[in-house]
């Protein structure tokens, strides 16, 4: 493949970008969910206003997993770009509609949309990039296009410290309905295999269900465990602290914070670590590092030492490292001629386990018997995730 072109950088920065305003739009609405309820719910009591966010987040989860997976499909035989210029309508009109709402029925509603469109967005992002990148410094490229997630949930706390009116927050989500124009004009659709060879290949996801299978297993697991600790990381650190609420504030953003620089420090790191050791070793290390992290983090803290945040960083790093690994190893697992369809059911199978939790939180938390049991519970999974990577019989090129 020819050396990296401006057209490859314009590809790129508009997929990070698209990536970036995503995450910044998808959590919007969980940073203003007190105030997007007692607006559009005032009369509910205490367990009425927690079923409603509730359903608000799993519309967004439910989306993300359809949208996610319905358009990697879509991908496979409209084209890459099409279909991402379909993602950001999806997701920037979404906010928009939301910041018009009058009912937390059709708050929802917009939301699922917003899913839709933010989970195809972070297939078809990493799929254009995967194609069109020139094979030795792909996996750099890859692991810098994962940061952009991080950089978006930055800006919507950005967003969330100065903007007070969640309606006008939503309408900043909105703006990535300005990168459809340069994507459309600017960035060509990457080269697909043409009907008659797919037709001669034979491809279809059957003939790469191994693949498939672990792909699922190794991201699923990966993306339950991050989102345990993103959502339980905060009230659990409080747990440690007691009832000094003043300083539970300070060290709740503190642990978020954290969490959110490690992830882009490993996220960056990322390609060149694969690239110096392959992409199943460091994964392979991600699994068993956050397994040790987790223990030692949420079974061995019954009080809050310095040893927390380090430890938090360091959490962040690896689930950084990973992210950023997959988004180059698992669409190489996959001929062009189902890699969307593929990668989209690796990437967002997970995530219905995780919408369905949402309803399950307090029982979870109570089962396990408290929020670093349950965090570490969680971080169980990753034996399984493990397990996969030695069952996938295609390697990457650098492995």
């Amino acid at each position: 493949m020819a050396a990296v072109t401006r057209s490859h950088y314009q590809l790129f920065a508009l997929c990070f970008l698209s990536v970036a305003l995503g995450a910044m739009d998808s959590v919007l609405s969980s940073a203003y969910l007190p105030d997007i309820v007692r607006s559009l719910a005032p009369r509910l009591d205490e367990a009425g206003k927690g079923t409603v966010g509730a359903w608000i987040n799993f519309a967004f989860l439910a989306g993300a997993t359809l949208g996610g997976i319905a358009f990697g499909f879509l991908s496979d035989r409209i084209g890459r770009r099409a279909v991402l210029i379909m993602a950001l309508g999806c997701y920037g009109a979404g906010s928009a509609a939301g910041a018009l709402a009058s009912g937390f029925e059709t708050l929802a509603l917009t939301r699922l949309a917003v899913g839709a469109g933010v989970g195809a967005a972070l297939v078809v992002s990493a799929v254009m990039v995967s194609e069109s990148w020139e094979p030795l410094t792909r996996a750099v490229a890859l692991g810098v296009l994962s940061v952009a997630y991080p950089v978006g949930i930055i800006a919507s706390g950005v967003i969330t410290s100065n903007v007070s009116d969640w309606r006008t927050a939503f309408l900043l989500g909105a703006s990535a309905l300005i990168l459809i124009l340069p994507l459309w004009r600017s960035v060509p659709e990457p080269p697909r295999p043409s009907p008659v060879s797919v037709a001669i290949s034979g491809d279809s996801l059957k003939d790469h269900s191994t693949e498939l299978f672990s792909g699922i297993l190794i991201y699923g697991t990966m993306l339950l465990g991050l989102w345990a600790a993103f959502s339980w990381l905060p009230t659990w650190v409080q747990s440690l602290l007691g009832s000094n609420s003043q300083q539970g504030q300070a060290e709740r953003g503190l642990s978020m914070t954290l969490l959110g620089m490690g992830g882009l420090g490993g996220g960056l790191a990322s390609g060149f670590l694969a690239g110096r050791f392959g992409h199943r070793q460091v994964q392979a290390g991600c699994f068993v590092i956050c397994l040790l992290l987790s223990y030692g983090l949420f079974r061995m803290h019954t009080v809050y030492l310095v040893t927390v945040p380090l430890g938090i960083a360091m959490l962040g790093i690896c689930f950084g490292i990973s992210q950023g690994v997959l988004n180059d190893y698992i669409p190489a697992l996959f001929p062009a001629a189902v890699r969307a369809a593929a990668t989209g059911l690796c990437f967002h199978t997970g995530r219905a386990f995780t919408a369905a939790a949402v309803f399950f939180v307090g029982a979870l938390v109570v089962w396990f018997g408290g929020y670093g049991n349950a965090i570490f519970a969680f971080s169980l999974i990753y034996i399984p995730g493990l397990a996969a990577l030695y069952f996938v019989k295609k390697s990457t090129p650098t492995d």
